[in-house]
């Protein structure tokens, strides 16, 4: 050997030296990286598993810790060995030689499996329960297959008339709940692509992390989606099971939810629902004949009855209704928009979208038959044939009318509680006959007027209600009149019996001053029955102190006059 070639291996077994000692320096240092990160990661799952061993169930540890040590096995799946070329000057740390590292992966593989798999499925589950109502099991935090489900929930702002299925209230509920299914189908796919290495990709373990556990995953993913793609994975077995939970939980719900809104729709039509508020007010309910009436619950009903005429004008004036005699259900651009999302959900898929079809089909078909069946019985609901749309009859339009005018008569106002007080009863009487006589006439001028706004068959009714209602009316303002009076009147020199007299003559003439002499005839008869009758057989002669003189023209106010 030459001199020369000897000075070249040298230099040559310099340089491989010198590029060894610099290759183990920058080797320990990385390596004392790897082993501090391997370290706490070590010790926490250790601290981990002595946690879950110390609890019988899961569900005794809270959720949120859970979702946190995914979180943190996860961060530190990405940094243990992201490149291990410093091994390459290290011949004690090759595998053959040590396999710590395959020891290592070992542990975190089976503490991923544990903490990040499991925590994902229940997170998933637990989800589904929040979309869906199906309770979880307490032990293995999976969807109780034989629990109900629930429609979802309805938004808390109000909602008046609505001319639109995609208006309504459950139209908006359904609609987010599809939304947030749609999100859980996402989540779902990105678990199962996660389970083959051809179609893993790093967006699908961001998503899967973003959803389940809240938060955004740093780095490429490549080593969790390796996890994935290893023994800690589910099986398909379990895969295929997680994934008929819950569809059979979101298909529920979203049936449910979409039952809710064609009920509102259907069921719940205003037009209809009217009309069978009205069925119910025949005229022996809507005009009482007692001669004690209650104003409260006839008014009431009178009332309940011009405001359901009301609202059919109101519904038909926006909608005529044409839809009700179409063979299949026209629910709009809206509604076959949302069904086309369901559709596109693999967790509903086509067998969800066909319950929901079936079913509008089948309440659409009941309602379609009752507005036949009401159609042809030429009530006050009705088919024009040449405009293609539903009416009011004009008996039920005049009847609206009527009734409005009836509520409006002051023998159907209730009087303030003031003006029976007392107080109110010591100055002149004119006020209160006047009032007597104007009520009788506007019975008069309702009965001339206002009562063939009316169907034939209801006016026998009517006329029996306008005037017991009429009676009872004159008699409380002419008994509490006079009750009142004697109350707020100090001692004097008349007795009652006669004063009592005097008033029930004055209500007398008042009522024949309105143009009704059967009916002053009947309320004097009243009067001296239920006020004079009793005060003349349980109180002696009172005196009482001399009245000022009534200015009614025509009428006399004499102390001590009896008819």
């Amino acid at each position: 050997m030459t001199l020369s070639r000897y000075q070249a291996l040298r230099v040559l077994l310099a340089a491989l030296l010198l590029a060894w000692a610099c290759g183990l320096a920058v080797a320990a240092v990385r390596l004392n990286a790897w082993q501090e990160e391997l370290t706490r990661v070590l010790i926490q799952l250790r601290s981990d598993e002595l946690l879950r061993a110390s609890v019988r169930q899961r569900d005794q540890v809270h959720p949120q810790w859970y979702r946190k040590r995914a979180l943190a096995l996860l961060s530190a799946v990405e940094r243990l060995r992201a490149d291990t070329s410093w091994s390459l000057v290290m011949p004690g740390s090759w595998r053959w030689i040590d396999d710590l590292e395959e020891r290592a992966a070992a542990t975190v593989d089976r503490a991923f499996g544990h903490v990040v798999v499991e925590t994902i499925r229940r997170e998933l589950e637990n989800r589904t329960a929040t979309i869906t109502g199906v309770p979880l099991d307490p032990g293995s935090g999976m969807l109780q297959a034989s629990a109900d489900c629930r429609a979802a929930a309805l938004p808390t702002a109000a909602q008046g008339r609505v001319a639109a299925l995609g208006d309504l209230p459950e139209f908006a509920a359904a609609a987010q709940q599809l939304e947030a299914i749609r999100q859980l189908d996402r989540a779902v796919d990105s678990l199962v692509a996660l389970q083959d290495s051809r179609s893993a990709r790093p967006d699908d373990m961001r998503l899967l992390v973003r959803y389940t556990l809240g938060a955004e995953l740093s780095g490429s993913a490549s080593r969790s989606i390796s996890m994935f793609l290893s023994q800690a994975s589910l099986p398909g077995p379990e895969l295929e099971a997680l994934r008929e939970r819950l569809g059979a939980a979101v298909r529920c719900s979203a049936t449910k939810s979409m039952v809710a809104l064609h009920a509102r729709w259907f069921a719940g039509n205003e037009l209809l629902g009217a009309e069978d508020e009205l069925s119910r007010l025949a005229p022996a309910v809507l005009f009482e004949s007692s001669s004690r009436i209650g104003l409260g619950p006839s008014a009431a009903r009178m009332a309940s009855a011009a405001q359901a005429i009301g609202r059919q004008q109101a519904v038909l004036a926006q909608d005529p209704h044409a839809w009700l005699r179409s063979p299949v259900p026209p629910l709009g651009a809206d509604y076959e928009r949302l069904l086309s999302h369901m559709g596109e959900v693999a967790l509903l898929g086509p067998r969800g979208v066909e319950q929901v079809r079936a079913d509008a089909e089948s309440q659409h078909a009941q309602l379609r038959r009752r507005a036949e069946q009401l159609a042809r019985a030429s009530g006050g609901l009705r088919w024009d044939e040449a405009d293609r749309r539903f009416t009011l009859a004009p008996e039920r339009v005049r009847l609206r009318e009527g009734l409005l005018r009836l509520l409006d008569l002051r023998l159907m106002r209730e009087a303030p509680v003031e003006i029976w007080q007392p107080a109110s009863l010591r100055a002149d009487l004119q006020p209160w006959l006047e009032d007597i006589a104007a009520t009788v006439r506007e019975r008069y001028r309702f009965m001339r007027d206002g009562a063939a706004l009316f169907p034939r068959s209801m006016r026998p009714q009517l006329v029996r209600y306008v005037d017991d209602r009429l009676a009872q009316y004159l008699f409380e303002r002419a008994s509490r009149m006079i009750l009142g009076e004697l109350e707020a009147s100090p001692a004097g020199s008349y007795n009652v019996v006669q004063h009592v007299l005097q008033r029930i003559a004055l209500v007398e003439y008042a009522v024949l001053d309105g143009g009704s002499s059967t009916l002053a005839a009947r309320l004097r008869q009243r009067l001296e029955r239920d006020i004079l009758a009793p005060l003349a057989t349980t109180q002696p002669p009172v005196p009482l102190a001399p009245l000022a003189p009534s200015t009614l023209p025509g009428w006399s106010v004499t102390p001590g006059f009896v008819n």
